[in-house]
């Protein structure tokens, strides 16, 4: 048995993958009898898989995508996992003091039996790397200053079933899309906290020219935080915006950096 470490990790589909995770098991069910000896078996169960993969590009799935999952943890031999996935979130994190990548995972669950040792995954193109230097949000026609943080989670709560088609498989459909957004803002000014209940757009740039547009968003609520007593941190608040479906007129969108409108479909 060979030991490596994931020097050419893959996702089919997907480009600059840094870490990929899969979650694999029967959900045994317990149960005791008069032939059991006074103990517990586990014998029947369905099976069940959800994962999730992180990667420095913009991602080609979005929420409620059934997509044909292969993984690999490195590039030689059949040396992976497939099967047909639900995506269930794309979350998007900006740190620019810990990074100054800007972090896409995408997190799914099982629609399918998981196969192994199969077709290794590909991953051929070498995009530029998303550098997050400059980029921030903007809200209601407006940049916001001074941005330190960024994070947006597009997700839903995938409808578990099985049935006798699904065979011991757990499958996951569908569901109603959701979204929060928070940026945490450097500034001493109350004036610069947008108030609660203030409907607007949200922009969260991904490059210079391109940005995730969710139209509309909400803010829920604002929280401030003061300067420490060690004067080591900056006087900031954080703000929190969650998908609201129209603004009393329109119905809203939700559109990737390339423009295309992936909710309402």
């Amino acid at each position: 048995m060979a030991i490596d470490y994931g020097k050419s990790m893959a996702i089919t589909g997907e480009d600059h993958v840094f870490g990929w995770m899969i979650e694999h098991y029967d959900q045994l069910t317990p149960a005791v009898m008069g032939t059991s000896g006074g103990a517990f078996i586990h014998y029947c169960g369905n099976e069940y898989w959800k994962g999730e993969y992180n990667l420095y590009a913009q991602t080609t799935r979005f929420v409620n995508d059934s997509f044909s999952f292969v993984a690999s943890p490195v590039n030689t031999g059949s040396k992976s996992f497939s099967g047909t996935a639900l995506c269930s979130e794309i979350e998007i994190t900006d740190n620019p003091m810990q990074s100054t990548y800007i972090e896409t995972t995408v997190r799914f669950h099982s629609a399918s039996t998981l196969a192994s040792a199969a077709a290794s995954a590909t991953d051929t193109a070498i995009p530029a790397v998303l550098c997050d230097k400059g980029l921030g949000i903007d809200f209601a026609g407006s940049a916001v200053d001074n941005v330190s943080y960024r994070n947006l989670r597009m997700f839903c709560e995938p409808i578990a079933y099985v049935n006798s088609s699904t065979n011991g498989v757990v499958y996951h459909a569908a569901a109603p899309v959701n979204a929060i957004c928070t940026w945490r803002v450097d500034s001493d000014d109350p004036a610069n906290i947008p108030a609660e209940g203030t409907q607007g757009i949200v922009n969260f740039y991904m490059t210079d020219s391109t940005y995730w547009e969710l139209t509309w968003m909400r803010i829920m609520g604002v929280r401030p935080f003061q300067v420490t007593r060690d004067g080591k941190r900056l006087v900031q608040f954080q703000v929190i915006a969650m998908l609201d479906f129209s603004d009393g007129t329109s119905l809203g969108t939700i559109k990737d950096p390339t423009g295309a409108t992936k909710w309402p479909v």
